[in-house]
């Protein structure tokens, strides 16, 4: 028998899916009668919940065409760089990955991205992410979406469960991260790859992370 949701649990459920960008920001969520049948529960609780979302400003209601999300998600990504860094995103794309980067070992086109972290406007990380759109289809929102939410963020939320693991190494700068990065004639750097995978273990998206050489990074944990 299938769970019926109170309008607190619907309320809760929708926010954190909002917040996560699970329901990124400008989509449309579903209908109120997709909901009833997700959350087991009648119309007017369904309703209540989406009211309480409107009134905090999450979502609108746009008359003839349904609720749209509003509220820009937050960002979870937490343990892959310094919580003080920001990021942007320097491209989007679907493409072919380059053969020595290649942890999916197969040849079909995937989900890119590059992205620079600054601290105080500087660049201390450049990082290239690679989703499979098969996979986590949903990813593909992405390429369009005017928020920044990490990748990977991004599909660790959508699982139920999922591991991330992780390796460092020296290597050898490629010429891309000298220019993101300002280096002059630097002949090695640090390499952090993040693998996520699903609780079966499929591999959905991977990063490479390089950090500048001067980079220490410290973590703050919010408790």
């Amino acid at each position: 028998m299938q769970k019926s949701y109170s309008v607190e649990s619907i309320y809760k459920d929708l926010k954190a899916k909002i917040e996560s960008g699970y329901y990124l920001t400008n989509n449309k969520l579903p209908e109120e009668k997709q909901l009833t049948t997700i959350y087991g529960a009648g119309k007017q609780a369904v309703r209540m919940a989406i009211e309480r979302l409107v009134k905090e400003g999450a979502v609108k209601r746009i008359k003839g065409r349904g609720t749209f999300v509003v509220l820009r998600p937050k960002r979870h990504l937490q343990g892959f760089v310094d919580d003080r860094w920001n990021f942007e995103f320097l491209r989007k794309n679907l493409s072919k990955i380059p053969k020595e980067q290649d942890y999916f070992n197969r040849n079909l086109p995937v989900l890119c991205f590059e992205i620079i972290w600054y601290k105080d406007e500087n660049p201390v990380c450049f990082e290239r992410s690679f989703v499979d759109p098969i996979k986590t289809p949903m990813a593909l929102k992405l390429l369009q979406s005017q928020d920044e939410i990490h990748p990977i963020d991004f599909c660790a939320q959508t699982l139920h469960s999922g591991t991330i693991d992780e390796n460092f190494e020296l290597v050898k700068t490629p010429k891309i991260v000298l220019r993101h990065l300002n280096l002059v004639d630097q002949d090695f750097v640090i390499r952090r790859a993040l693998l996520l995978s699903s609780h079966v273990g499929e591999l959905l998206a991977f990063s490479l992370l390089y950090y500048h050489p001067s980079v220490q990074i410290t973590q703050r944990h919010r408790i």
